[in-house]
């Protein structure tokens, strides 16, 4: 099994305590499923020692949950799998105005999930990851709805 041996090769550099899904938003599979029947997730905790998955265990309703997903802070523009429901929403224009509002006074629980390949400091490699969101995001718009 994939997961297994990943797993394992994982704990050989790092704990891993959680997982969480991650996949291709236009294909028709979500990663998640392997973890939504009760015995596989079950074994997950048990026989893997994993406290949950991110998507399917944690409570978002206090949790602001921010995400580059789609190249920008605003969950919903791109963002078609990874959505968490919770009544603590907050959409950021840019990286200015995300960094402002964790300078001021943030909501005290909060999860930030970023993609660091999106953000790299060469200019060939930060092109070419957005031109490759550009394509994404445009067959998003056109299929992925």
């Amino acid at each position: 099994m994939d997961f297994e041996n990943n797993l394992k090769r994982l704990r050989e550099l790092v704990s891993v305590r959680t997982v969480s899904m991650h996949g291709q938003p236009l294909k028709p599979y979500d990663n998640r499923d392997m973890w939504r029947n009760g015995d596989n997730h079950n074994r997950l905790i048990k026989e893997y020692g994993i406290l949950g998955e991110v998507y399917l265990d944690i409570n978002y309703s206090d949790i602001l949950y921010v995400t580059d997903t789609g190249r920008n802070w605003t969950s919903s523009k791109s963002n078609i799998r990874d959505k968490v429901v919770s009544k603590i929403n907050v959409d950021f224009k840019n990286g200015s105005e995300l960094l402002s509002y964790l300078s001021s006074s943030p909501h005290r629980r909060m999860i930030l999930l970023a993609h660091p390949e999106r953000w790299s400091s060469s200019f060939c490699e930060w092109t070419s990851v957005l031109l490759k969101d550009l394509v994404i995001n445009t067959a998003k718009s056109v299929f992925g709805r």
